[in-house]
């Protein structure tokens, strides 16, 4: 929450695990034998049902998996077989001044950018002759001759960063966008494609491609638009436009929320996970980002998709959710009148340990709020739950359990804390005093501190975490050192006075001396 709070928290420590460009799999077989490539041509566009999403930034073969990769298609291929000494033929080709023999040229590239596991993208940039093939895209208003540069380009885009700006390097960025109004779709889609990868290798290209209009147009696409695929290509473009730090200026996004908001109703998973995801990108920022969203009555359906089967859609969802709760109460408010809260439930036990970290970071921000929010999350027993998570889990749904907890001690009043205190929540608050974590050592000590000033007692603190406290007096960080000391100060306070009460029902010392004196005396002088 971004209150007076000193315990709240604005960032999971999680990376975000969508990522921007998507590399189809389930595509045809490729064979590569001494020179020669073998692969069955495709004759249309990619079947999109043959994406997949990968769940980090990492390199697949030779190619960037997060981007799309144009090789495949449902229709019925045909072998196609080439050397790689028949790419300077094609060259000459494209470089004449007939349409038809350009074709050939640009037809014979797509193919060969288009080869599953090694494309040789890098060879191709080599010739020059990406230039020629930005040159013709730019001038020539043949559909046909606009579909295979625009797939070709595509293809070497969806390789590294640096042959993704190989393609920008020639001003392409308008061309690609003026081809989102184009009356053929095969060529609409092709655009779609290419600038979905170009927004998607970094928040520097990202901006270029905000920078030369694409909004709009994509809104267009996604509002005009029947084709399925298109749809699917569009919101994922749209995604990666949204994504990656720093945030883009989220005020150019006004013009998108509305038809979020409409796609957010879609049947088909793949386009309700891109929209999600693009969501949970623009609800990552500042308490205006997050009012944008709120204001756009988008809240209530993400609230609604807490529901949702499938797992890839729950995640963006979750984090939109989480995202929003990092605001102001009013915005937290938000999300618990929207009924998020009930829906917890179920996803604390869901067997996947994204989700049920994705929640637990989430109730530690709204645990970070008021106190009547914070009885919501009592009066649902969700605290009971995520006591259980912190005794069990992973260590890393541990660290958000005890955020979570710690929380709504900082900022719970003392019959909330009671509350805690008799659902066990501190044995397993104070086995986390064992991790190698400063931050969360001081964030387990500043709860039991509070707890001993409200409570006025540390006797809830199992006697077998005390040698535990002393020797974080020792601690190399001095601000858990210090609050470790303190502890003990309280502690040997509370029981100093526990020792003083029950001396009352004792004899004094003197009474004992005088007592036993006389026998004192009498055996001291027998000896």
């Amino acid at each position: 929450m971004t209150s007076s709070n000193d315990s709240q928290r604005v960032s999971i420590s999680v990376q975000k695990n969508k990522i921007g460009k998507l590399f189809p799999i389930n595509s045809v077989t490729v064979q590569l034998l001494k020179s020669v490539f073998k692969l069955k041509e495709v004759k249309s566009l990619t079947d999109p049902d043959n994406k997949i999403i990968e769940p980090v930034n990492s390199r697949f073969l030779n190619l960037d998996p997060t981007k799309q990769y144009i090789i495949n298609s449902n229709l019925s291929p045909v072998e196609f077989t080439f050397s790689l000494d028949q790419i300077p033929t094609a060259i000459k080709q494209i470089y004449t001044d007939d349409p038809q023999i350009q074709l050939e040229g640009a037809t014979f590239l797509r193919k060969i950018l288009s080869i599953e596991g090694s494309p040789p993208i890098e060879h191709v940039i080599k010739t020059g002759v990406v230039f020629r093939l930005v040159e013709l895209l730019r001038k020539t208003q043949d559909t046909k001759l606009q579909f295979e540069i625009a797939w070709a380009l595509t293809n070497i885009a969806s390789g590294s960063s640096e042959q993704t700006k190989e393609v920008l390097k020639y001003d392409s960025l308008p061309i690609f966008v003026k081809l989102l109004d184009s009356h053929d779709l095969n060529v609409k889609e092709q655009a779609v494609w290419a600038l979905g990868n170009i927004a998607g290798d970094s928040p520097i290209l990202r901006d270029r491609v905000l920078e030369s209009g694409i909004l709009k147009p994509l809104v267009e696409v996604l509002k005009t638009t029947p084709k399925i695929s298109v749809q699917r290509n569009a919101m994922w473009a749209l995604s990666n436009c949204c994504r990656g730090k720093p945030q883009p200026q989220v005020s150019q996004f006004f013009p998108v929320f509305q038809i979020l908001l409409e796609f957010l109703h879609s049947l088909d998973k793949e386009i309700l996970v891109d929209c999600a995801w693009a969501l949970s990108y623009l609800s990552d920022g500042p308490n205006d980002s997050i009012q944008n969203l709120i204001e756009a009555g988008i809240v209530k359906k993400v609230v609604e998709l807490l529901d949702c089967p499938f797992f890839e859609v729950k995640v963006p969802v979750l984090r939109t959710v989480g995202n929003i709760v990092t605001g102001n109460d009013e915005q937290t408010q938000v999300v618990i009148s929207f009924g998020a809260l009930p829906k917890f439930h179920d996803l604390l036990k869901q067997p996947k340990i994204n989700i049920r970290k994705e929640v637990c970071w989430a109730i530690s921000n709204i645990t970070a709020g008021t106190p009547d929010q914070i009885d919501c999350i009592l009066n649902l027993n969700l605290f009971q739950v995520v006591i259980e998570l912190l005794k069990q889990d992973t260590i890393a749904i541990k660290r958000e359990a005890t955020w979570a907890i710690c929380n709504a001690i900082s900022g719970g009043k003392k019959s909330q804390i009671e509350k805690l205190l008799s659902f066990g929540c501190i044995p397993p608050l104070c086995e986390m005093l064992k991790l190698d974590d400063p931050r969360i050592i001081h964030l387990v000590l500043e709860g039991l501190e509070r707890c001993i000033r409200i409570m006025q007692s540390s006797n809830f603190i199992p006697e077998t975490y005390f040698d535990i406290i002393e020797n974080l007096q020792s601690h190399s960080n001095q601000e858990v050192a210090s609050l470790a000391l303190r502890i003990l100060e309280l502690i040997s306070e509370d029981h100093s006075d526990e020792i003083e009460l029950h001396s009352h029902n004792l004899p004094s010392y003197q009474d004992q001396d005088d007592e036993y004196s006389d026998d004192d005396e009498s055996e001291t002088d027998d000896d």
